[in-house]
């Protein structure tokens, strides 16, 4: 809808047709700075670019901290699974040493009691 916006305003008002239009408003809304060969000519304008380019830096921002906030809080959580598994395959490798160990008790009882 923002690229919307500058696309219209652009293409009616400065006369740069669709194409233009938004191939500006992406430039002027992301501040890229591509030369797309298009120039402000008229005040108002300038005065639209102006806060065109405060409201994409403002969306990008909020965008951004949306993001970072999801992966943070999904971050706890993989760590919190990721230690917990890392937990069970350790209980898990102790038993079956401790199986090992009784096993092979049991297997070699009878040399063991030769040996006392």
């Amino acid at each position: 809808i923002y690229l919307l916006i500058g696309t219209i305003f652009y293409n009616y008002y400065d006369g740069f047709g669709w194409a233009g239009g938004f191939n500006y408003a992406v430039s002027i809304a992301f501040t890229i700075g591509w030369n797309t060969g298009y120039y402000e000519t008229k005040d108002l304008s300038y005065l639209f670019s102006t806060f065109y380019i405060c409201g994409g830096v403002l969306l990008a921002s909020i965008e951004l901290m949306y993001i970072s906030h999801y992966f943070s809080i999904h971050r706890e959580k993989w760590y919190i699974i990721r230690r917990k598994k890392k937990e069970f395959l350790k209980r898990i490798a102790i038993e079956e040493n401790n199986n090992n160990i009784k096993s092979t008790y049991r297997t070699y009882k009878s040399k063991f009691r030769i040996l006392y």
